[in-house]
């Protein structure tokens, strides 16, 4: 990277991070959903557990670090992995970086559970069938795969003025964050139907668009910009059936389940599944 600093790099990366409010990260509620999984299977292989995470998500990593669980974590953006370790809050030396693909990737380990927080959403609906397969192929027996996923929720194709207005009149004096509170709404009205997807540079564009209108005041432009300043990465969001179609090619389904802890986790459900032995 040309005149940059590279730990400084990190550390920017892991600054937006850190500032980002769910649905861009896990929720706590979330986050005790998957404790939960690990929990259970704790318990069944007296603490001796095997986790791999999709992603460098601290989150998960701390929940795996403060057992002391085998872990190790596969991303493919080796800088990303080293700007969000400044975050956790307990660092695991023993924890292992595997630089490579999720869809594509190979390891002789297999693994009690696998964790991933909107991994579905980084490439495009004609990858799922792969990708539930590689997962099938990395777990041990009952192994379980435990993904949030954000998909298409028609309940959230509301006009952004009526949003807004929701928004002022009755989630602002709560506490939710304006981000929180439109996120899942931009996404379902702008949604590419055609590849089920959405850029969020155009989510960016959007908001701008929404501003000159008058549907946003200049400070809640200004608030809510700075989370899709400089994103270009285009998200995939299935459509429920599509997702458990593609999955249970290869593994079995075991449930859905969400956290109650955010005004938008109802579209962003945490999925269950079991290794198909």
């Amino acid at each position: 990277m040309k005149n940059t600093n590279y730990k400084n790099w990190h550390r920017q990366h892991a600054k937006v991070w850190e500032i980002m409010p769910s649905p861009a990260r896990p929720s706590l509620g979330e986050v005790s959903i998957f404790q939960k999984y690990l929990d259970s299977l704790r318990v069944e292989k007296e603490g001796k557990i095997k986790v791999l995470i999709l992603g460098s998500t601290p989150e998960f990593r701390d929940l795996c670090n403060k057992e002391r669980y085998e872990v190790a974590c596969i991303d493919i953006n080796q800088p990303i992995y080293q700007a969000l370790t400044l975050l956790q809050k307990k660092p695991n030396l023993k924890e292992r970086y595997i630089c490579d693909n999720w869809l594509t990737f190979k390891d002789k380990r297999k693994y009690d559970i696998i964790l991933g927080d909107a991994v579905t959403a980084m490439f495009p609906l004609g990858l799922y069938t792969q990708f539930f397969k590689n997962m099938n192929r990395h777990l041990t027996k009952n192994g379980l795969l435990v993904i949030r996923v954000p998909y298409q929720d028609n309940k959230f194709k509301v006009p952004m003025k009526r949003v807004m207005k929701n928004y002022r009149n009755i989630y602002k004096s709560k506490g939710v964050h304006i981000y929180t509170a439109t996120y899942n709404f931009l996404v379902m009205n702008y949604l590419n139907k055609e590849k089920s997807s959405v850029t969020l540079s155009l989510l960016g564009q959007k908001i701008k668009d929404l501003y000159e209108h008058e549907i946003l005041t200049k400070k809640e432009y200004d608030e809510l910009r700075l989370y899709y300043k400089s994103l270009t990465l285009e998200l995939s969001y299935p459509k429920e059936d599509f997702l458990r179609f593609t999955a249970t090619k290869s593994l079995e389904y075991l449930a859905k389940e969400f956290s109650l802890d955010y005004l938008t986790s109802l579209s962003n459900p945490i999925f269950v599944f079991k290794k198909r032995n």
